[in-house]
């Protein structure tokens, strides 16, 4: 990861501010040069964040309703090296995010709203058990999870999650829906409840795809109702 950052972080030119549908960053990104390390590039972060008021990142569409940071970007580096970077910083989530958002706004049939709901009301045993049946590891086999959602019709090494994406293409062709535009919509959905929100919190930092990163600890439990009541969708809240 070194090695990378060296290469990627040292642009001499700052990136112009970018306007989206969702937010309007008046911040460039800070230069950060000769980095030698993970500790070193976090104490720059840290300046460049006090330097320009809170907010040192653009965000653009790259996706329909899905922000992404443009350059430098903490948005592209693994959990425990943003840990390392930017120890003071909390990282909330919005737990099993795409999946919660489609069983409540999209018509499926009752055997598979089942599925998803037992899914759902334990997504960590759920999880446990498709990597006991396939012998892979938790990263793995969510990603496969995900991937069925939108679209995939691979094999996943495990007979619960191959159910799940039967079922799943069975709404796909029934309802003639593509699997691009599935995660347009959820992603639509996903940006709404960031704006939501961000607008609570003061001290955000950084938007994370399905999360964001903040500097003070959040009521949880008054953010997911503040959610349902302005979106009507019922989602859980975890900090990593």
């Amino acid at each position: 990861f070194e090695d990378w950052a060296k290469v990627s972080f040292t642009t001499p030119a700052e990136t112009p501010p970018v306007s989206t549908r969702n937010k309007t960053n008046v911040y460039s990104v800070s230069r950060l040069r000769q980095i030698k390390g993970l500790d070193e590039m976090g104490e720059l972060w840290r300046r460049s964040v006090i330097a320009n008021g809170g907010r040192w990142t653009d965000y653009y569409d790259r996706k329909p309703y899905r922000l992404y940071t443009q350059g430098m970007s903490l948005q592209y580096v693994k959990r425990e090296d943003r840990s390392r970077i930017v120890p003071d910083w909390l990282d909330y989530d919005f737990k099993n995010c795409h999946w919660a958002i489609f069983i409540q706004t999209f018509n499926i049939d009752d055997e598979y709203r089942l599925f998803l709901q037992q899914m759902l009301d334990d997504s960590d045993k759920f999880m446990r058990q498709v990597c006991a049946e396939s012998g892979n590891d938790y990263s793995i086999m969510k990603s496969r999870r995900n991937s069925i959602l939108y679209g995939s019709r691979s094999s996943t090494g495990s007979p619960t999650l191959n159910r799940l994406r039967d079922l799943h293409q069975r709404y796909l062709k029934a309802s003639n829906k593509d699997g691009t535009k599935l995660f347009y919509s959820l992603s639509r959905y996903e940006s709404l409840m960031l704006d939501v929100c961000v607008s609570l919190d003061t001290n955000w930092t950084l938007l994370m795809y399905d999360g964001w990163m903040t500097t003070q600890p959040i009521d949880t439990e008054h953010f997911q109702d503040e959610i349902q009541k302005r979106l009507g969708i019922k989602i859980i809240i975890t900090e990593k």
